[in-house]
């Protein structure tokens, strides 16, 4: 009878010990399948900047769905009583547990319609002025967001613009043959333009006027002003804009040249994500061509700072890289660090995934999954 008695101990104490290991089950592959979003997301944008790089198409997914079961239970119990008068008095019993789980993963193709209008259109100037008051560094918001700057000319009579000064912001090494510059130069007065005007406390001023009998806000007028905070003469600033007078405004520009009473117009000329993107690129491509000479810095106040940093490596070691991803053979790893320098590379991915994640309408995404992978 002891033997028998036995029986409900053991069955209670295996009950309690696979609801335990269930229980940590789900919260460790509720984690693990968070980091592998992180990992799949980070890749994927690693390796559109590596095709920007080759100036080949992109192509953007995202995982919109994952769907688990908890582990189906199945147990029981053999026993095996003594019969007969020759039968031994051992008494036989056996219990079994068995758990399976499934999960599928639902894959999609971000080329809609409504997607590809947004990751193609110029950051938005409520956008830029989030992150500039949420306090990101200033000279790489500059460096990543800004594709030019353009000096205008303004007509007082007819509003009309005439472009006098461009500064581009392109790393490439291709020569302007309209402009009769190299791009190098240019992007390195660019360069010393947005430190000049870090350096004379640009400021973002954002106003909306609500035109009579309109009462929705899409409605307003926005205009984002850029304005100098420093108090020192005009005439004293670091930056070309502002010692000569310029005021300093986002598109469009006609609405802007209208209002400008100095007669001269600069216009910040925002990227989009996909043009960010291709920009990434062109910095990759240069970068790798020099053996890590030719980098695209940021002064961050006493010491200079890469912003965006790939190398080609033979093998992933793991060690000093965020993300590492193999595109067309060849192996890449983002670094944090490379000559002693410090990457801002991590930062830029954050702003990627937050830009890219804005026009992720799930209206858009497809009813059917384009893959669907199962586990």
């Amino acid at each position: 009878m002891k033997a028998v008695t036995f029986v409900f101990p053991v069955l209670t104490a295996l009950a309690v010990l696979h609801g335990c290991t269930m229980s940590k089950s789900i919260v460790s592959q509720a984690v693990d399948i968070n980091t592998a979003i992180e990992q799949a997301e980070n890749r994927m944008i690693v390796m559109n900047v590596l095709r920007a790089r080759d100036n080949m198409p992109m192509y953007f997914t995202s995982v919109t769905a994952v769907r688990g079961s908890s582990p189906a239970i199945e147990g029981g119990a053999s026993f095996s009583l003594p019969f007969g008068n020759e039968a031994s008095a051992a008494y036989g019993f056996s219990p079994f547990f068995s758990a399976n789980r499934s999960m599928s993963y639902d894959v999609s193709n971000l080329h809609t319609h409504q997607f590809m209008r947004g990751i193609t259109r110029p950051i938005d100037i409520e956008g830029f002025k989030y992150y500039w008051d949420m306090g990101w560094p200033r000279s790489l918001l500059l460096s990543l967001f800004v594709e030019s700057i353009r000096l205008y000319d303004v007509d007082r009579n007819t509003g009309g613009l005439t472009i006098v000064k461009v500064f581009d912001n392109y790393p490439g090494a291709m020569t302007d043959s309209a402009a009769g510059h190299d791009d190098k130069a240019r992007h390195g007065g660019f360069k010393q333009e947005i430190e000049s005007l870090i350096s004379d406390e640009l400021i973002v001023v954002y106003k909306e006027t609500v035109r009579a009998g309109e009462t929705d806000r899409k409605d307003a007028d926005r205009v984002v002003s850029l304005e100098r905070g420093s108090v020192k003469p005009a005439g004293q600033c670091d930056s070309y804009i502002f010692r000569n007078s310029y005021r300093l405004t986002l598109p469009p520009e006609k609405k802007a040249g209208g209002a400008c009473k100095s007669g001269r117009l600069a216009v910040l000329y925002l990227r989009s994500p996909e043009a960010i993107i291709y920009y990434l690129g062109e910095i990759v491509r240069e970068q790798l061509s020099s053996g890590n000479t030719k980098l695209v810095t940021l002064n961050m106040g006493h010491r200079q700072q890469a912003l965006f940093v790939l190398e080609k490596v033979s093998s992933f070691s793991g060690n000093g890289s965020l993300v590492d991803v193999e595109y067309n053979g060849e192996k890449y790893s983002l670094l944090k660090q490379v000559n002693g320098v410090e990457v801002r590379s991590a930062q830029v991915l954050s702003l990627l995934t937050k830009l890219i994640g804005q026009y992720k309408y799930s209206e858009e995404m497809p009813k059917t999954p384009t893959v669907r992978l199962v586990e």
